[in-house]
């Protein structure tokens, strides 16, 4: 089996170029999909915002994630539009309610990256006794 170095400069060059590609991809995917919440007209806060640093404070400091983006919608359909987002980019969602969690799960847990929807604007429940469902 051939060392990396035994390897002709063609082909060290083709995974130099494959890893430089992989790497501007992975960071291309964060502002792709901070593109995709700003055209769906969604109310989300990044790291360019001036809000940054309070919307995305973990409340344990043992564990400090850096999410793509922070959305707060203010009805279904946004949180729907978000999960579009989310989906289109292969993105892992986490849902804030408190964000009182030890492991700072509502801002991703230990992954960066993660797409966090605040539900701070949905302050009401309603519960439908025929169906049983709780909203």
């Amino acid at each position: 089996m051939r060392s990396f170095h035994s390897f002709p400069k063609s082909t060290s060059g083709l995974i130099s170029r494959s890893l430089l590609l992989a790497l501007s991809t992975s960071v291309l995917a964060q502002e792709t999909i901070q593109e995709c919440l700003s055209q769906k007209n969604l109310p989300t806060v990044t790291a360019q915002d001036a809000t940054w640093e309070s919307a995305t404070s973990p409340w344990s400091l043992r564990y400090n994630p850096e999410p793509a983006a922070v959305v707060t919608p203010a009805k279904v359909e946004d949180i729907a539009a978000a999960l579009e987002c989310a989906v289109q980019f292969e993105t892992k969602v986490a849902a804030r309610n408190g964000g009182h969690s030890y492991g700072a799960y509502a801002l991703g847990g230990i992954h960066d990256g993660a797409l966090v929807i605040d539900m701070q604007s949905f302050t009401e429940t309603t519960y439908d006794e025929a169906t049983q469902l709780y909203t």
